[in-house]
């Protein structure tokens, strides 16, 4: 079944009751559809909280798209198809006014702020060891961090922390994110950014966005406002700052 006008009319809270339910008990069994309304969730958010020019952008791409394929082109686009082919099916079901109108108030909850700014990390500067044997444990569990085999990455990092408490603790909080166990991370970040160097910066973002997911804004509040300095993250800082301020 075609969810994709069910979806938005769903996020907008005005399905019918009994499409309501029926949508509910396909929602619990579907992952597929669970995956949908996430996406549709976060590119309504996105539209909705961008500045003026992000939204003008947003629609200009759309079109860029929309001539590529009269054209039969294809060109390198910030999303990856299939958000932009919900995006475009959210502008046409509901217009740019309607889209824009969809969250009076301008209130954001922890939920959407997250969305909003988190991403799996992506590997810069590798902190080594001096040994060869840890070099190549490291390496192996950046691996497979990076390809998503969580897990077994978990227990790498665990046993090289020994070694190497700064670089494993700040990826075994990301592992922990990436599965769901915010707090696990929490404390993970927060065992180790006393003595971060080289990964400060990476640890406070991260630790703010799990915090922020957990509902406890005002326990991001601190390291949000020591970021505000950051060359990476200060932008992103800001944002938040003045949803949770």
């Amino acid at each position: 079944m075609d969810y994709k006008a069910q979806i938005i009319s769903f996020l907008m809270g005005e399905l019918p009751d009994q499409e309501m339910l029926a949508f509910q008990q396909a929602f619990e069994s579907d992952v597929q559809l669970q995956e949908e309304v996430k996406l549709h969730q976060e590119i309504l958010f996105t539209i909705k909280q961008g500045e003026d020019d992000d939204v003008l952008s947003f629609r200009k791409q759309l079109g860029e798209i929309g001539d590529d394929f009269i054209e039969g082109t294809t060109k390198s686009r910030k999303l990856p198809v299939f958000a932009w082919a919900a995006a475009a099916t959210i502008i046409a079901f509901l217009g740019i006014g309607g889209v824009l109108g969809l969250f009076p108030g301008g209130d954001f909850n922890s939920d959407q702020i997250f969305s909003q700014y988190y991403e799996p990390y992506s590997v810069g500067i590798v902190v080594r060891g001096e040994d060869n044997s840890q070099v190549s444990e490291l390496d192996e569990a950046i691996r497979l961090y990076m390809e998503g085999n969580i897990d077994t990455a978990l227990s790498a990092f665990t046993t090289i922390k020994i070694e190497n408490p700064e670089v494993a603790g700040f990826y075994l909080g990301l592992c922990y994110m990436e599965n769901g166990h915010f707090q696990e991370a929490i404390d993970e970040f927060q065992s180790v950014s006393n003595d971060a160097i080289f990964y400060s910066d990476h640890i406070s973002w991260y630790w703010s966005l799990a915090l922020v997911k957990q509902g406890d804004e005002q326990g991001a509040l601190p390291i949000l406002k020591e970021l505000v300095s950051s060359d990476e993250y200060g932008t992103n800082a800001k944002k938040i700052l003045s949803k949770i301020n």
